[in-house]
C-alpha cells in the first residue's frame, strides 16, 4: 500500500491524525506547538490554514507520532 508522504496531507489530515494519535483535544495539541485551541479548531475546519513555522511543528509532532502511518492506513485520511 502507499502511503501519504506527510507534505502531502492537508491540514486538516494532519490535525486530526495528530490529535488521534496523542488521544489529546484540541488544546493539548495547542500547547504542544505554542498556539490556542481556537486556532487548531480553525485549521482543523479548514477556516485558516497555519505559517510556515507552524505547519513545520505539526509535520515535526506528526512524524514523531509512532503509529502515523497505521493511522492513514486504517481512516483512509486521503489518498494513501
Amino acid at each position: 500500500m502507499k502511503f501519504k508522504d506527510v507534505n502531502k496531507l492537508t491540514t486538516k489530515e494532519l490535525v486530526m491524525a495528530i490529535r488521534i494519535g496523542l488521544k489529546a483535544n484540541q488544546t493539548e495539541v495547542a500547547k504542544l506547538i505554542g498556539t490556542n485551541q481556537s486556532t487548531i479548531s480553525r485549521w482543523e475546519n479548514g477556516t485558516m490554514e497555519p505559517g510556515l513555522i507552524e505547519k513545520q511543528a505539526l509535520k515535526d509532532l506528526y512524524s514523531k507520532l509512532p503509529n502515523s502511518k497505521k493511522y492513514l492506513e486504517e481512516n483512509e485520511l486521503g489518498e494513501i
